[in-house]
């Protein structure tokens, strides 16, 4: 019986040591390729201005582009990608219920 008592916390220790190695090596969600960053990061000329050309690096803009470039020039302002970011809404959902 005394072998028994000294043996329980060892299992114990062993136990959750165990449970804390497999939370270090599990595999964490990554961003979502639906994700849309921030304009800023999409312009990489730097020119103030999306092309489709700088779109193609991001799944979810390339899917919403010809819609949210409103005037149609082949290039998103960051009014025309501010629609994107919300989603696709045309309008801000300020006052909405």
């Amino acid at each position: 019986m005394r072998f028994s008592k000294s043996l329980v916390p060892g299992v114990v220790l062993l136990c959750g040591s165990g449970l804390v190695m497999a939370e270090e090596h599990m595999v964490r969600p990554q961003a979502s390729d639906d994700a849309v960053p921030e304009f800023s990061a999409v312009d990489t000329d730097k020119d103030g201005l999306i092309s489709s050309s700088e779109a193609v690096a991001v799944p979810a803009v390339v899917e919403q582009f010809s819609d949210a470039d409103r005037n149609g020039d082949g290039e998103l302002t960051k009014d025309e990608y501010a629609v994107i970011e919300r989603g696709g809404e045309d309008k801000p959902s300020e006052g909405r219920i």
